[in-house]
């Protein structure tokens, strides 16, 4: 009994993530396009990158100000206010230096970049039944050795290494997402071919 109904899930779950073929395909021309347009100028991207993070943090630390003036008591106030004023200085830091901020950034980039690509070798090795599920592991595959290149290569390319990583790791998502969606379309209309047959 146990197993005809985790088969019934398994068989429903199947189809529900085969329904959604459009969202897949979507997603990966629109990481196509953003790795496409940061690939044209490798700094900036990094540089942007390392901005973006400081506004991040500024925004952040607004807003535990916000939080601590609402707050009742004084220490939680002070505690409040104490940690919104570090982000608010943490992102002036990185404002001032954006270089040392990159090469800081950098090595932390490439060992996320190592668990992002682990953690995607696995989701596809997940749906390995699935038409397409090559493409997710060789996209975790890249992005692993994205994130190794980093940390062996640091410091000396970090001005733009970021944004090289940053680019392909979009692309090469982007192209996987595309191909695992458009798997899933042609497996979804052949499905609906037997079933009208």
């Amino acid at each position: 009994m146990t197993r005809i109904t985790s088969g019934r899930k398994a068989s429903s779950a199947a189809t529900e993530v085969e329904d959604k073929w459009g969202l897949f395909v979507v997603l990966g021309a629109g990481l196509l396009i953003a790795g496409c347009v940061a690939s044209i100028n490798f700094f900036a991207t990094t540089l942007v990158s390392i901005l973006y993070i400081a506004a991040v943090m500024f925004a952040g630390g607004l807003m535990q100000l916000a939080h601590a003036i609402a707050n009742r008591g004084w220490k939680k106030r002070l505690l409040g206010v104490v940690s919104g004023l570090f982000f608010i200085a943490a992102s002036g830091f990185i404002v001032l230096d954006p270089i040392l901020s990159e090469m800081s950034v950098t090595l932390a980039a490439g060992v996320l970049l190592v668990g992002a690509g682990a953690l995607r070798i696995i989701a596809g090795f997940g749906e390995r039944g699935r038409t397409g599920w090559i493409w997710i592991v060789l996209s975790g595959s890249l992005t692993l050795a994205a994130g190794l290149i980093i940390v062996v290569t640091w410091p000396a390319g970090s001005l733009w290494l970021i944004g090289f990583l940053l680019s392909t790791d979009l692309i090469f998502q982007g192209g996987s997402f595309l191909v695992f969606g458009l798997a899933l379309r042609n497996r979804d209309a052949q499905g609906a071919g037997r079933q009208t047959v």
